[in-house]
């Protein structure tokens, strides 16, 4: 049975599943969508002892629980009249028992070197739990504070001081250096062992990279050149040279994680 077929047999199990009238098992007609969906529901879907433990709708929204023996996914679809036009699907993640001391990473690198798009990539091939803070706070705070974070320090403070604790309950953190010195950042090098990595580019490649993004200001990229200023660094990477994979691959290795 082709992969295809075996989504589109599990998406009308979904159907079958809700009993509710009006909705179509069949895939969108955007081929791009289509094969999107596919890929998605591809691992459930091909699996010949999956069965659907749990379903519910909202509205277009469908949700479900596939298991097969101990293995399980989560999987949110967008279902109507019209067909499925979207899917997602979430396998159940083996044990995650903590890192004795905790963990912590910190990447430094000017503006549009690529900090973000490593860390998301860390996040996203590690086979343990990595919590990401691209920017030095989380909650809702207001802008105009975080914006001026001179008119708050204790603000600053209490983040940074919130993701020593994090790391040292046992957890992975991956952060950004952002406009802070080692001097602010100490009190989770000294908390938790922590690999400093750099990122390099060159300025042409940030600056073209800056001029495509929306959430930059003009000029940052240049004036953020200094940016590995006062850090040691444990390892050092070229962004033009090596993708966002490949240098997460490495931080992987770097802290030993398989």
């Amino acid at each position: 049975m082709t992969t295809r077929t075996s989504v589109q047999g599990l998406l009308e199990e979904f159907v079958s599943a809700l009993n509710v009238a009006g909705l179509s098992a069949q895939l969108t007609p955007d081929p791009v969508r289509a094969e999107e969906i596919v890929a998605a529901l591809a691992e459930p879907a091909t699996d010949p002892d999956h069965r659907i433990d749990w379903i519910v709708i909202n509205n277009r929204r469908v949700d479900a629980t596939v298991v097969s023996g101990d293995r399980e996914w989560r999987i949110a679809c967008s279902i109507d009249g019209e067909g499925v036009h979207s899917a997602s699907a979430f396998a159940r993640p083996a044990p995650f028992q903590g890192v004795a001391g905790g963990r912590a990473v910190i990447i430094t690198g000017p503006s549009s070197a690529g900090k973000t798009t490593v860390m998301r990539a860390v996040v996203d091939t590690a086979l343990t739990p990595w919590v990401m803070f691209d920017e030095l706070f989380f909650g809702t705070v207001a802008w105009p504070f975080l914006i001026w974070p001179d008119q708050s320090p204790t603000l600053r403070r209490g983040f940074i001081a919130g993701i020593a604790a994090l790391a040292s309950a046992g957890n992975q953190v991956i952060l950004t250096s952002g406009a802070a010195s080692p001097e602010e950042l100490d009190p989770i090098v000294r908390s938790v062992p922590t690999v400093i990595v750099g990122l390099d580019c060159p300025l042409e490649v940030r600056i073209a990279r800056q001029q495509a993004r929306a959430d930059r200001w003009g000029g940052l990229t240049e004036e953020s050149d200094d940016s590995h200023a006062g850090w040691v660094l444990d390892a050092r990477f070229d962004t033009d040279r090596l993708s966002s994979l490949e240098v997460a691959g490495a931080i992987l290795e770097l802290v030993g994680e398989p």
